[in-house]
C-alpha cells in the first residue's frame, strides 16, 4: 500500500538545502505483485496481469487536471526565482524515464523560453560536475525524479549547488532528500503502485510545459495544455484498442524513432517496452536509423515512428524505406499512406500530441507484456528506486 504523503503536493522553498525538521526517512512505497508470477501467453487470465499499470494509465486524464491546477498555483515562486537569478542556461537531469523526460523537456523549454537548454543523465553530472556546467556561472538545474530519492540525482543537485547553480526539483513525492537539497521543490499529486513510470512521466512533462508557458507569458501555448485532460479522456479507448492491435502480431524487437521533442519519447517508449514486457526496445533519431541500424531489420521488427513538426516529409520517407525492408512500421501522429498509422487530434510534436503519444506507448508495452504472460506491475530485477551507498559518491569501489 502506498505510504501517506508526509506533505501535501505543492511547492517549497529551501534556501539552505537543510532539513527544517530533522532527517526525513519516509520512503515512497510502491506496492507490486511478486515478480515470479507469470501466466502463459493467451491465458484467459492474461488481462489480470498489469492491472495496477492499467489503472494508472487510465487515471492520467484525471491526474493531469490536478497537475494543471497545481502548476498554475505554484508558478509565482518559480517566476520570482527566475527573475532574481536569470539563467544563462538550463540543464535538466534525471535517471531512466526521468532522463528521457529531461530530453523531451529540454527541447520544449528551449523552444518556449529561448534559453539554451540541455539534458544529461544524473550520473554524468554527479561524477563530472565541472564538465557538466561548462563554466557557466548562472546555470539553472531542473532535477526530475518520481520518488525524490534517486541517489544519482540527489548527488547531481548537491554537486551543482556547491558550484553556484540554482536548483529546482520536480518530483511526485512529498518527501525525500532531493527536495531537501534543492532551492525550490515542486511535488505533484501522483502516486503509482507499479514499478514502471506512466502517469508520473506524463504529469511531469505536462508540468514542465505549463511552467514554461507561464514563465514566457504565452497564454496561447497554455490553452491546449488545459484541454489535454479532456482530450486524453476522449481518446483513451481508441489509443488502447490501436495499441492492442499492434501488439497482437509476433515480434522479436521494437525500434522507436523520434525527431526533436519526440526523440525523448522514443527513448521512453523503448524503455517501457523493455521494462514491462521484457522484449528488447531501442531508440534512434529518425534519420539516424538509416545510417547503420536498419541492417538489423527483419520481418519481426516493429518500427514505431513518432512524427514531429520538423522534417516531416523526411520522416515519412524513412518509415516507408524501413517498411520496404520488411519491417512492420507504425506511424504515430498523423496518417502516412501505405503504413499502419495512428493519427492524433493535435499537431505532431506539440505537447498535447506528445502526451497522447506517451499514453499509446504505455498501452503498447502493457499489451505486449500481457500477450507474453508477463506482469508489467513488477518487472523482474527492477525496483521503484535505485539508491547507492554514500561511500561511492567519490567513485570508490563497490
Amino acid at each position: 500500500m502506498t505510504a501517506p504523503r508526509s506533505s501535501p503536493p505543492g511547492l517549497w522553498h529551501n534556501p539552505t538545502g537543510q532539513s527544517k525538521s530533522g532527517q526525513i526517512s519516509e520512503r515512497l512505497l510502491i506496492w507490486s505483485w511478486s515478480t515470479d508470477q507469470r501466466l502463459c501467453p493467451g491465458s484467459l487470465m492474461a488481462d489480470a496481469l498489469g492491472r495496477f499499470t492499467e489503472a494508472e494509465i487510465l487515471a492520467q486524464p484525471r491526474v493531469w487536471a490536478e497537475v494543471m491546477h497545481l502548476a498554475e498555483r505554484t508558478v509565482a515562486p518559480l517566476r520570482d526565482l527566475w527573475r532574481s537569478r536569470p539563467p544563462a542556461q538550463l540543464l535538466l537531469t534525471g535517471c531512466g524515464s526521468s532522463y528521457y523526460l529531461a530530453l523531451a523537456g529540454a527541447y520544449l523549454l528551449q523552444a518556449q523560453l529561448r534559453v539554451p537548454c540541455r539534458a544529461l543523465p544524473s550520473s554524468e553530472i554527479a561524477f563530472a560536475p565541472d564538465e557538466a556546467t561548462l563554466g557557466i556561472p548562472s546555470l539553472l538545474l531542473v532535477a526530475l525524479s518520481r520518488s525524490g530519492e534517486t541517489t544519482e540525482t540527489v548527488w547531481a543537485v548537491e554537486r551543482l549547488r556547491e558550484r553556484g547553480a540554482t536548483t529546482v526539483a520536480l518530483t511526485c513525492s512529498g518527501a525525500g532528500p532531493l527536495l531537501q537539497a534543492s532551492h525550490l521543490a515542486i511535488s505533484l499529486p501522483v502516486e503509482e503502485r507499479s514499478v514502471v513510470m506512466t502517469g508520473s512521466f506524463t504529469s511531469m512533462l505536462l508540468t514542465l510545459a505549463a511552467l514554461a508557458a507561464s514563465l514566457a507569458g504565452d497564454e496561447p501555448a497554455a490553452l491546449p495544455l488545459r484541454r489535454a485532460p479532456e482530450l486524453a479522456a476522449g481518446e483513451m479507448a481508441r489509443l488502447a484498442a490501436h495499441a492492442r492491435q499492434v501488439a497482437a502480431a509476433p515480434s522479436s524487437g521494437f525500434v522507436y524513432l523520434g525527431t526533436g521533442p519526440t526523440f525523448g519519447l522514443a527513448a521512453e517508449g523503448a524503455l517501457k517496452m523493455t521494462e514491462m514486457s521484457l522484449v528488447p526496445g531501442s531508440a534512434y533519431h529518425t534519420l539516424e536509423f538509416l545510417h547503420g541500424p536498419r541492417a538489423a531489420v527483419s520481418g519481426e521488427t516493429v518500427v514505431i515512428g513518432l512524427l514531429s513538426a520538423h522534417g516531416t516529409a523526411f520522416q515519412r520517407r524513412v518509415l516507408r524505406e524501413v517498411a520496404a525492408l520488411g519491417a512492420r512500421v507504425v506511424a504515430v501522429g498523423e496518417e502516412v499512406a501505405g503504413l499502419t498509422s495512428l493519427p492524433l487530434p493535435a499537431p505532431p510534436g506539440s505537447v498535447a500530441a506528445m502526451l497522447l503519444c506517451a499514453v499509446w506507448l504505455q498501452w503498447l508495452a502493457l499489451h505486449v507484456a500481457r500477450a507474453r504472460g508477463v506482469d508489467a506491475d513488477a518487472p523482474r530485477f527492477l525496483q521503484p528506486v535505485v539508491t547507492w551507498s554514500e561511500d561511492l559518491r567519490e567513485g570508490g569501489e563497490g
